[in-house]
Order: C-alpha cells, then structure tokens, then sequence
C-alpha cells in the first residue's frame, strides 16, 4: 500500500517532466535578415487575357479620331479606325497595343497606343458557369 502511494507520487512529477521537456526546443531555425527596403510590392501571377464580349478603350495618342471604345466580337476580333479586323482574344492590354501601334505605324508617324479593359467577361476559363436547377443558366466573369 504504501509502495503504490510513493509510485504514484513519483509518477505525476515524471510525466510532467516529460511533458515539459517536449515543449522545449532543441536548436531553432535561423530567420532571414529582415530588408532594409521594408516590403515589397506583390506583382500579380497572371496578367489578364482579352475575351470575348470585354470592351475596350483604345486611346491612340495626339489622335482623338483614332481613339475608340470597341467590343470585342464573339469572333474574337476588334473593329479599329484604319485598320479594320485585328484579333484580339488571348492577348494580354499591352499586347495588343503593341500590335495597334505596329499596324498604325504604316499611317502615322510613331504612334503611342494604350489599351484600357473597361468591362470584362474574360476568357472561357476565367468564368463561372452556372447551369443546372436555376431560373436563370449564366456565365459569370471572376
């Protein structure tokens, strides 16, 4: 009787130090030194892609008869002043203006051209489909 009072007296104090112990950390991993800079801005992963149905604004510079806010078809391809059809799916803003400004270049002397995506829809991979049991089936840009 005694023995497994003194058992059960040594027990809660052993069990605490092993729990202890387990707490305590051996060597720690080292942090980076921190920047002098303070943070740094994120730049996001992906750049958008031009869909079809987006409207855009093309703002041709010193050429306000130019300049023109378009839809982009479902075919994929925009209506410019000069130009005519260009493609337009699948390039990014920059992209694009880069081959206005290419294409404009056999008419004005270098021309600066920026591409604005006013309202988007997005590409087919860049929408949510809803189908199935509702009053209205949508696509959804997100």
């Amino acid at each position: 009787m005694r023995f497994t009072s003194v058992g059960r007296a040594l027990i809660a104090p052993v069990l605490a130090a092993v729990l202890l112990s387990g707490c305590a950390g051996g060597s720690r991993p080292e942090l980076p030194p921190a920047s002098a800079g303070g943070t740094s801005r994120e730049t996001p992963s992906e750049e958008y892609i031009i869909g079809p149905m987006d409207q855009l604004n093309i703002f041709v510079w010193r050429n306000a008869e130019l300049s023109t806010k378009v839809q982009v078809r479902p075919d994929g391809r925009i209506t410019v002043p000069l130009i005519n059809d260009m493609p337009a799916v699948g390039k990014t803003p920059a992209m694009l203006a880069d081959d206005l400004k290419y294409a404009l270049g056999e008419y004005i002397k270098d021309p600066i051209v920026s591409v604005i995506v006013e309202n988007f829809s997005g590409t087919f991979s860049q929408q949510v489909r809803i189908v199935g049991a509702t009053e209205k089936p949508a696509s959804i840009p997100f």
